[in-house]
């Protein structure tokens, strides 16, 4: 199990943010995560209302794993890549402050996503 999840998570951040997002639309329409997942992208309008404390979380983060990596502060529409879950789903994330709190709300960037899946399937 921990071989499988250690590969999960290899491939998954080997995707960069758009094919993670794909992966995330596709488990959540599976029947084996279905209902454990509850993520939703923000909106632009919840980025305008956060982006400082967003910035200043995910600004110096690397989108993904690859030789020139693009961060978080350069990409265009920040906001789709910003996932809102229960802080539940993401202890080990809230434990190494890679998330934005609000309202027991934590706020991950698509990059650490991996976290809410692998949660779902220990479970």
């Amino acid at each position: 199990l921990r071989q499988e999840e250690l590969l999960f998570k290899h491939r998954f951040n080997s995707l960069d943010a758009e094919g993670r997002t794909q992966a995330m639309r596709m488990l959540q329409g599976s029947s084996s995560v279905q209902g454990e997942v509850a993520l939703s992208a923000i909106t632009e309008e919840e980025y305008e209302e956060h982006a400082s404390a967003l910035d200043q979380v995910f600004g110096q983060t690397k989108m993904s794993d690859s030789q020139s990596p693009e961060y978080f502060k350069d990409a265009l529409k920040k906001w789709t890549h910003i996932y809102k879950v229960p802080f539940e789903q993401v202890i080990d994330l809230v434990s190494q402050r890679r998330v934005y709190l609000k309202k027991g709300t934590a706020f991950v960037i698509s990059r650490d996503l991996v976290s809410v899946v692998l949660t779902a399937f220990r479970a």
